[in-house]
C-alpha cells in the first residue's frame, strides 16, 4: 500500500510540475508574441518610412533631370519626414544607416547644385561681356585703328560671341 500511495504521489507531482511548465511555457510564448507583434508593426512603420524617403529621392531626382534638360527654375523639393529612432534590430540599424546616407547625398546634389548654377551664372556673364565686347568692335570701324587694337581683336574667337 505505501508503494502504490508513493506511486500516485509521484504521479501527481509529476502531472503538477508538467502543467506548471506548460503554463511557464504559454507566458514565455504570449511575452514573445507581443514582442514580435511589436517588432513586425514598427518594421512596417520603418518600410514606410523608407519608401517615403525613396519617392522623394525620385522626385527629386526628376525634377533634377528636368532642371537640367529644360531649364525649370529651382525649388527645393519636399522633405520626407526623417525616421524616429526607436528599439534597434539589425534591419533597422540597416534603415537608419540608409536614411542617414539619403541625407548625406540630398546635401551633397544641393551644394552641387549651387556650384552648378554659380558657374553657369558666371559663364553666362562672360558671355555677355566678350558679346558686348565683340560687338562694340564690330560696329567701330576697324581699318582707322591701330595695329595693336587690331591685335586685340584677332585674338579673340569668334565662337565666343556664338553663343
Amino acid at each position: 500500500m505505501c508503494a502504490a500511495k508513493a506511486e500516485a504521489d509521484l504521479a501527481a507531482k509529476v502531472r503538477w510540475a508538467t502543467a506548471e511548465a506548460k503554463e511557464v511555457a504559454r507566458v514565455e510564448l504570449r511575452g514573445e508574441e507581443q514582442i514580435c507583434s511589436h517588432m513586425a508593426a514598427e518594421l512596417r512603420e520603418r518600410i514606410s518610412q523608407a519608401e517615403m524617403i525613396e519617392d522623394g529621392l525620385q522626385s527629386r531626382m526628376e525634377v533634377n533631370e528636368a532642371q537640367m534638360c529644360g531649364g525649370l527654375p529651382s525649388r527645393p523639393p519636399i522633405s520626407p519626414p526623417v525616421p524616429s529612432r526607436g528599439p534597434s534590430t539589425p534591419q533597422l540599424q540597416e534603415l537608419d544607416e540608409y536614411a542617414d546616407l539619403v541625407e548625406q547625398l540630398r546635401s551633397e546634389v544641393a551644394q552641387e547644385r549651387a556650384a552648378h548654377e554659380a558657374s553657369a551664372s558666371t559663364l553666362a556673364a562672360l558671355r555677355g561681356s566678350y558679346r558686348s565686347l565683340l560687338q562694340r568692335a564690330s560696329t567701330s570701324n576697324v581699318i582707322g585703328q591701330s595695329e595693336a587694337d587690331g591685335k586685340v581683336l584677332g585674338s579673340m574667337p569668334m565662337s565666343w560671341a556664338a553663343h
